[in-house]
């Protein structure tokens, strides 16, 4: 990367990193006929129409949990028995609709239904979890266990919050989110001139952030969170400001303090190691350094990967209105499946390059490591947060707020601290910087 100049294949690769997920998901989700989760609700308690519901989940997770007067048809009943009983479950209902954890296996099971001859087959977008956001626990599972009745229970359990915490979210929600929003925009602003490497990254992870907390904002505004596209966008928004901001520390780091890059100029760690790759045929100490930190980062992405997404959801009354608060499935799966699969294949080339071309393909790894860390940087933090306060998800939206308000205020005073944006701006309003200012820098 030279000054303000994007490499065009981190370019394409961030395109293609918005665009991919988003198609997968349409394609796996709503290829085929599909219904809300409202609809389907509506359709279960209404006398007038002959709907069925069907549950395509294992018979293990259908007797743990499920909706009342839903039927259970795994999945891969469909498949394995054409002509089984199913069959005669399904005869004549006035519409079947199909029911999964998200809508995946749904989706599926809704085209084999088609071609076996049933045409009134639908897929409930999102599953259960859409469900339990729509209902707020209206809806009822089937809970107990084998030996006691079975009895209906809230989907959704309610959680009577206290004075400090409804105070803490309306005070993070209303007050503290659209203050750390503007104020985004502030080092967009001051660094706009600037086409330093790390500068521009910095201001690119600005817009980014800026960009994916309003679509958040419209989310919850016109979407009451409901939207997963919306909420796609604001994930990805902070992705890709994680990993911008991973290359702006790394540039900066690299050009003004060590200069381990620069060929012609002295390295701040030489006094340290006594000699250097730059005149000597010696492998560079920083350079093992910098080998352990892509496979480091690897394997720390694992646990994400072993970590098992699950029902996350409570309501309860927010001065007097009923609040739901959790982490939709969907969201879990992009965070804890998607972002370290996306991480590790790029902390793998990261590494590479640095064996194959040593200390000369450090830029190349430092971008590839910087696209890496973006996507771990934001899963750790959702987890971290979600799963941590999973017994509160109140608190978890609230530590999220609070987290990227101290990210863009340290940004922030750090931007303001630098002498050079202090310079150009005093000399854009004709002003010169007093000496006192210049000599604390």
């Amino acid at each position: 990367m030279n000054g303000a100049r994007l490499n065009p294949l981190v370019f394409w690769a961030v395109l293609a990193g918005l665009i991919l997920p988003p198609l997968l998901f349409w394609l796996a989700l709503w290829r085929g006929p599909s219904i809300g989760p409202r609809q389907a609700e509506q359709g279960m308690t209404s006398s007038a129409a002959d709907w069925v519901l069907v549950d395509v989940r294992s018979r293990e997770a259908f007797e743990a949990a499920h909706i009342q007067g839903a039927v259970n048809i795994p999945y891969k009943t469909f498949s394995a028995e054409p002509n089984g009983v199913w069959r005669d479950q399904l005869k004549g209902a006035a519409a079947i609709m199909v029911v999964c954890n998200v809508g995946v296996a749904s989706a599926r099971a809704v085209d084999t239904l088609r071609r076996s001859g049933f045409p009134q087959a639908v897929s409930v977008v999102g599953g259960l979890d859409g469900w339990a956001q729509v209902s707020k626990g209206g809806l009822c599972l089937a809970g107990g266990t084998r030996s006691e009745p079975r009895e209906a229970i809230s989907m959704v359990p309610r959680q009577e919050f206290s004075l400090l915490d409804q105070l803490v979210i309306c005070a993070v929600a209303f007050g503290l989110k659209p203050l750390y929003e503007v104020l985004a925009l502030v080092p967009v602003v001051l660094l706009w001139k600037f086409r330093d490497a790390d500068l521009t990254a910095l201001r690119r992870s600005m817009i980014a952030f800026f960009l994916g907390e309003n679509a958040c904002a419209v989310n919850f505004v016109f979407f009451n969170d409901q939207s997963r596209l919306w909420e796609y966008l604001h994930s990805y928004g902070m992705l890709v400001a994680f990993g911008l901001i991973c290359y702006a520390f790394m540039e900066a780091l690299d050009s003004r303090v060590i200069r381990f890059s620069a060929p012609g100029e002295r390295c701040a760690l030489l006094a340290t190691c006594g000699q250097c790759y730059k005149h000597q045929q010696v492998r560079c100490t920083l350079y093992r350094v910098f080998l352990f930190v892509p496979p480091a980062a690897a394997v720390l992405a694992l646990m994400l990967l072993t970590a098992k997404p699950g029902f996350r959801f409570v309501h309860g009354a927010v001065f007097g209105d009923d609040v739901l608060f959790g982490h939709p499935l969907v969201p879990q799966l992009f965070e804890v499946r998607l972002c370290p699969l996306l991480a590790i294949p790029l902390f793998i080339a990261a590494w590479g390059v640095l064996l194959l071309s040593r200390e000369k393909g450090f830029h190349c790894s430092k971008i590839l490591l910087a696209m890496g860390l973006g996507p771990l940087a934001f899963g750790l933090m959702r987890f971290l947060i979600y799963w941590g306060y999973s017994a509160n998800p109140l608190w978890a939206d609230a530590w999220e707020e609070l987290t990227e308000f101290l990210f863009v205020a340290f940004l922030l005073w750090l931007v303001l601290g630098m002498k050079q944006v202090r310079s150009l701006w005093l000399a854009r309003f004709g002003r010169t910087p007093s000496l006192s200012s210049q000599a604390s820098c």
